[in-house]
């Protein structure tokens, strides 16, 4: 008797474990067609950059062009100093140039033919989105009132700020 009772809790066992393989795919089935039927969105913030690289902050003036008695240029080879900005932001962004040890005699320029005098903190660009790194040129030149000068070096910061 004792083996049929075996036999028996055997069968019933091997029947529910069928049973239950019978419906693990189904079930599994149902899951899957609801996982596919969810939509699903999801939120990307790139968050807003400014950058500023630039090729030299410190210029020697020592050459005289002809015609300019009172202004030192740097050398052919530091006529211009390169800027690059990089900003992914639709923003304003404004460059300034800080050189208050030369207020007023330090002059700068984008096309090196029109000036503009640097008094301690002055804008020389600005922009919005650049699509990568964005490259401007940017000529100096320092005014002297003694022709006896024959060579200064000056050293300035640039400030790459977000206008609100």
């Amino acid at each position: 008797m004792e083996g049929r009772n075996v036999l028996f809790r055997g069968l019933v066992l091997l029947a529910a474990l069928a049973l239950l393989m019978l419906l693990v795919p189904a079930l599994s089935a149902d899951e899957q067609a609801k996982a596919e039927s969810v939509a699903q969105s999801i939120c990307v913030i790139i968050p807003e950059t400014i950058r500023l690289n630039i090729n030299q902050n410190s210029l020697l003036f020592s050459e005289r062009r002809q015609g300019e008695p009172d202004a030192l240029y740097p050398p052919a080879d530091q006529e211009k100093v390169l800027l690059k900005v990089l900003s992914n932001s639709q923003r304003l962004w404004q460059l300034r140039v800080n050189a208050s040890s030369a207020k007023g005699l330090l002059e700068w320029s984008t096309d090196g033919k029109n000036w503009g005098t640097v008094n301690g903190s002055q804008e020389i660009l600005s922009g919005h989105l650049t699509n990568g790194w964005k490259e401007f040129a940017v000529y100096y030149r320092l005014r002297q009132a003694d022709e006896r000068t024959d060579e200064t070096q000056l050293e300035f910061t640039y400030d790459l700020t977000t206008v609100k």
